[in-house]
């Protein structure tokens, strides 16, 4: 079962990597798929590992996510936006069984971590609010959500699912700065689109591997 394990893991992670190339390509079917794709394999994998339901929610409302994001329209974006907040609540719950607030309190870097974290996100819904316009508290909302996701995988004391969490927070931020604030035919569009799937998909990669074995 380890070799299947592994070879569902490796194969994820190469489609992972494969679709930086697809990144700039328009919006359809086969792009979705190949999107969609790397996130259902490390579902697979936390499945046959063993991980905890959390963690298999939270996956599976990502790759639902992924494929709502892959279509242009404010329905798929909205659509995609609920899958994603309700993504970072399952991660939250999971990671609520590990946390020890005391750390962040007691331990003045993680202190200094957590207001920078909140400072920043509160600083880009101000900058977001505007150009968001309906569905800027929807943005807020969902700003909320991630960076308490993001505090309570630093109460974790885990280093690798605070990462996780980090870049992931990474890249909804650049996702709401190429959405909102960056014009369709701006150059810096595909560069966004770049970073957008490399902090994510890594962010997803590492949540995977390093939370599979988390009691539920």
């Amino acid at each position: 079962m380890q070799i299947v394990e592994g070879t569902i893991l490796g194969t994820a992670l190469l489609l992972g990597i494969s679709y930086l190339r697809l990144t700039g390509d328009p919006t359809g079917h086969r792009r979705t798929l190949f999107k969609v794709l790397p996130i259902a394999l490390l579902l697979l994998y936390a499945f046959l590992a063993g991980g905890p339901a959390w963690l298999l929610a939270a996956l599976a409302l990502s790759a639902f996510g992924d494929a709502c994001l892959a279509y242009e329209g404010e329905a798929a974006f909205l659509s995609g936006l609920v899958s994603f907040l309700l993504a970072h609540v399952a991660y939250c719950l999971l990671f609520a069984g590990h946390a020890d607030s005391s750390l962040i309190v007691t331990e003045p870097w993680r202190l200094a971590v957590a207001l920078l974290l909140a400072a920043s996100t509160a600083a880009l819904v101000i900058v977001l609010w505007r150009p968001a316009g309906k569905l800027a508290p929807a943005v807020a909302l969902y700003g909320l959500t991630i960076v308490s996701m993001a505090l309570l995988a630093l109460s974790t004391g885990l280093a690798i699912p605070f990462i996780g969490a980090v870049l992931f927070v990474g890249s909804d931020t650049l996702l709401s700065l190429q959405t909102f604030l960056v014009a369709k035919g701006s150059r810096w569009r595909r560069p966004l689109s770049l970073g957008v799937w490399i902090t994510y998909f890594a962010a997803q990669f590492l949540l995977t591997v390093s939370l599979v074995s988390f009691a539920g």
